[in-house]
């Protein structure tokens, strides 16, 4: 069976290939055009394009409950999955006596670095209007991503920060390369 792989506006490159590079029978199929297209097995990779096929291996719900960062993360505090405290509401953050600052405030759906707010304490908190999530920020030194594909890691690229002050790390803003 051929996998087809279809990608979001902005995914990078590199990643794409890599995956590629390790898979049998792999294809990528064009942003422009895809709807209505025929796969037999399905890769979306942070799209929700129309694309039918036999077998998805991310659906466009998946991919959708993906996006929305805070459902994300009450799923994985849930599965109890090891990632950095997050509070839901102002409210949960006034009630808990162990908030660790800074948090960093965040909008539900987010990409590219955009709107992030630091707070120190529960003034700027009270004053954030608007996150609809906090974390708690994690100081570091390196950052990677890790590809896994069926139980098998596919791809790993190391986010190298043009300035490793930053808080956000990232692509869009022109603050990061992968290597």
């Amino acid at each position: 069976m051929k996998l087809s792989i279809i990608s979001r506006k902005g995914s990078s490159p590199k990643t794409i290939k890599n995956i590629l590079g390790n898979l049998q029978d792999a294809q990528l199929l064009p942003r422009e055009g895809a709807n209505g297209r025929n796969a037999e097995i399905l890769f979306r990779f942070g799209t929700m394009h129309p694309v039918t096929s036999l077998f998805e291996i991310n659906t466009s719900q998946l991919v959708e409950t993906i996006d929305n960062k805070p459902l994300t993360r009450m799923i994985l505090q849930d599965s109890h999955i090891n990632i950095p405290k997050t509070y839901f509401s102002k409210a949960q953050i006034q009630r808990s006596d162990q908030v660790h600052y800074p948090l960093i405030g965040r909008l539900r759906y987010h990409n590219g670095g955009k709107r992030i707010v630091i707070s120190n304490n529960i003034r700027d908190i009270n004053a954030d209007q608007y996150s609809e999530y906090w974390s708690e920020f994690i100081d570091k030194d390196r950052e990677f991503r890790i590809y896994v594909f069926f139980g098998k890691v596919i791809g790993v690229e190391e986010k190298i920060p043009n300035d490793r002050n930053c808080v956000a790390w990232n692509f869009a803003t022109g603050n990061s390369k992968f290597r």
